[in-house]
């Protein structure tokens, strides 16, 4: 199943899934390239869309239902979510920590999509996974979470690292401003192990997954409250 179908099928069961007001036809969808229930393209797709290139039969006029939910469902690229074919859920950075970093993916066939941007469908660009296999898609980047050792490797030494005082920022980009204070041995040995590995998928998804500093505060409160 392509990810259009599997997210589109969970929002049409949704209450609050978009208005539908065309009748239907059979015919092939332009964005998918599977025959099946469409409406007009126009009806699913504005001129105006910059995504046309990848869509796998560009010149058919036709979108399908599930695409017309995916791409009329504001939250599709306007939020955090997990779906299968059945349940289209909502996340906030917590909530695709938790999942993340815990493995905790759902048993039959899902896609993930995080983004900080909005403005891309992450129906068209996510990839279904099942089995072992975990591809995210985090941005315009599709990152492979399915080693979780390797995964807890990289979680483990960042969130090691922001709780002794880096920031995420400095993690994500390995560029200290130079009036900035810390343990120099402890940030030189840090930032050999990290220096090959910042340009990837997998360490940048792991730095938006850190805790904020409002986070690290709530937990410290948490940590000291009389039990």
């Amino acid at each position: 199943m392509n990810p259009i179908d599997l997210v589109g099928n969970a929002i049409s069961l949704m209450s609050d899934k978009p208005e539908m007001k065309e009748y239907t036809r059979d015919g092939l969808c332009a964005i998918t390239g599977v025959f099946g229930k469409c409406i007009s393209r126009k009806a699913v797709v504005p001129d105006s869309n910059t995504d046309s290139e990848i869509f796998a039969a560009p010149d058919s006029e036709l979108a399908s239902v599930n695409a017309f939910y995916c791409f009329k469902y504001r939250p599709e690229r306007a939020s955090l979510w997990i779906s299968t074919e059945k349940e289209f859920r909502k996340l906030d950075r917590v909530g695709a920590r938790e999942i993340i970093i815990s493995s905790n993916y759902p048993k039959e066939p899902w896609c993930m999509y995080i983004t900080t941007s909005y403005k891309k469908h992450g129906s068209l660009y996510c990839q279904v996974n099942s089995g072992n296999k975990a591809i995210i898609r985090f941005e315009m980047l599709n990152v492979d979470c399915s080693d979780r050792k390797y995964l807890l490797e990289i979680w483990d030494r960042l969130n090691s690292e922001l709780r002794n005082g880096t920031s995420r920022k400095i993690l994500e980009s390995l560029e200290p401003p130079l009036n900035y204070q810390f343990d120099l041995a402890r940030w030189i040995k840090f930032e050999q192990w990290a220096r090959p590995l910042y340009k990837s998928g997998l360490y940048q998804l792991m730095c938006y997954l850190l805790p904020s500093q409002k986070g690290l505060k709530e937990e410290e409160k948490s940590k000291n409250r009389p039990k």
